[in-house]
């Protein structure tokens, strides 16, 4: 924080401005997209989650949604929800990190989104959405299978359960 306060006061106002966004700024673009938050599990301020293996198939299941559901309206705006939410989520870091903390300067009451992790519930929203369609377009796809259509569902939630596994062994 010392840091912070002495860059904005040493430079202009923009590199404060920066200085605010990038100096709490701790999700990645993988982060964003693998909604791994970067505290998970144990919420050590400062110490940063590094990406795990096990959560890249979130996005591969949430992604399959347009493939398997074509043309539909609901799809798409769940789809362009998640896309934005992701470029929000992870602020100022790359790519593109000049656009989260020129956002925060010029749109009125962007700032109560100094801390760009507060738009993981975007993400997890439209991803819950998402990932919802493409299990719903499996299951209808096995329809005629329904030992392998149970075993999907099984899959699903022992998957779910894994990943927050942490919770119940810590």
């Amino acid at each position: 924080l010392v840091a912070a306060i002495k860059i904005c006061s040493d430079n202009s106002f923009n590199s404060c401005i920066f200085t605010q966004t990038a100096f709490i700024n701790f999700p990645n673009l993988g982060h964003a997209i693998t909604l791994l938050s970067p505290h998970w599990y144990k919420n050590i301020f400062g110490s940063v989650t590094p990406l795990k293996w096990e959560f890249l198939l979130i996005p591969i299941l949430v992604f399959s949604a347009p493939l398997l559901r074509r043309k539909n309206k609901e799809v798409g705006f769940w789809l362009l929800v998640a896309i934005t939410s992701i470029f929000l989520t992870k602020g100022a870091a790359e790519p593109l990190s000049q656009v989260y903390p020129w956002l925060f300067q010029n749109i009125p009451g962007f700032s109560l989104f100094r801390d760009s992790t507060k738009f993981f519930t975007l993400v997890a929203l439209s991803y819950s959405i998402l990932l919802a369609v493409t299990v719903d377009e499996i299951s209808k796809r096995l329809e005629k299978f329904r030992n392998l259509r149970f075993l999907f569902f099984i899959f699903t939630i022992f998957y779910l359960l894994f990943l927050i596994r942490p919770v119940f062994t810590n």
